[in-house]
C-alpha cells in the first residue's frame, strides 16, 4: 500500500452531529499480491487498533479490500488522528508500504453514521445511493422506511453519510445462506415500498458492493 494514511479525513458538517464517523477505504491488490496486500492490512488494523479505532475488514466481489475505521465519537476521531502520526510502528509500516506497496487504493468513503447496525453480519451488500438534488433528509426518511421493512425481515441495517452527501444503505446477513434465504422469498412489503419510490425517486442508485468479512 502506498505511504498515505488509509482514511482521509473529511469534515461532513454538523448534520449528524452526534453520528460515528466511519472511514472505508478500498484497496485493489496488484496482480498476485493479493496475500501481502491482507499482510500488510493486518499490521495496519493492529496498530490502528492500539490507538483505539475499531477496525473491521472485507473483500468484495472483485477481491478488493475494504478496510472499515469506527470510532465511538468525534472525540475518539480526533485523538485517533493527533496520535497516529506520533506512532513509530505507523511511520515503519508506511515505509514499508511505500518501499513495497501490495495494492492500489481505488476508493475513500469518510462518513457519518446515521443508524448503527444491531449485529453486523458475515455477508454484505452496500447499496450507495446519491439523492436526488441533494435532498438528503427526504430520502434518508425513504431509507428509514426500506430498514423497518427488512429489519422486520430479519436483515440488519446500517445507514451511513459520505463526504459527498451520499447515502450507504448497508444489508448484512450473518450467513451466505440467509442471503440466499431472503432471495427465495420475495418480500410483498418491500415490493410495495419499491414501486412507491420508483413513481417518485428520491435518489439514484450509483454502486452496489457485495463484500464478506474476513475474521
Amino acid at each position: 500500500m502506498k505511504k498515505a494514511i488509509l482514511i482521509i479525513w473529511l469534515s461532513l458538517g454538523s448534520a449528524f452531529a452526534t453520528a460515528k464517523p466511519v472511514g472505508v477505504a478500498i484497496w485493489d491488490p496488484a496482480p498476485g499480491r493479493a496475500p501481502q496486500m491482507l499482510a500488510s492490512a493486518q499490521a495496519a488494523a493492529e496498530i490502528h487498533r492500539s490507538l483505539g479505532a475499531t477496525v473491521a475488514m472485507h473483500l468484495d466481489t472483485l477481491g478488493r479490500l475494504h478496510y472499515v475505521v469506527t470510532f465511538e465519537d468525534w472525540d475518539g476521531w480526533a485523538s485517533f488522528n493527533e496520535d497516529l502520526p506520533k506512532s513509530d510502528a505507523w511511520r515503519q509500516w508506511q515505509g514499508r508500504a511505500a518501499t513495497d506497496p501490495a495494492a492500489k487504493q481505488v476508493e475513500n468513503y469518510f462518513m457519518e453514521e446515521v443508524v448503527s447496525a444491531d449485529a453486523p453480519g458475515r455477508f454484505t451488500q452496500i447499496y450507495l445511493w446519491e439523492p436526488l438534488n441533494g435532498n438528503v433528509s427526504a430520502f434518508l426518511r425513504d431509507a428509514r422506511q426500506a430498514r423497518e421493512i427488512h429489519e422486520a425481515a430479519g436483515v440488519d441495517i446500517a445507514i451511513n453519510v459520505d463526504q459527498m452527501n451520499r447515502v450507504h444503505y448497508v444489508m448484512s446477513y450473518p450467513s451466505h445462506a440467509a442471503f440466499a434465504a431472503q432471495r427465495k422469498a420475495p418480500n410483498a412489503d418491500f415490493q410495495a415500498f419499491s414501486q412507491r419510490f420508483s413513481a417518485a425517486p428520491m435518489g439514484r442508485l450509483v454502486e452496489v458492493y457485495t463484500v464478506t468479512a474476513l475474521p
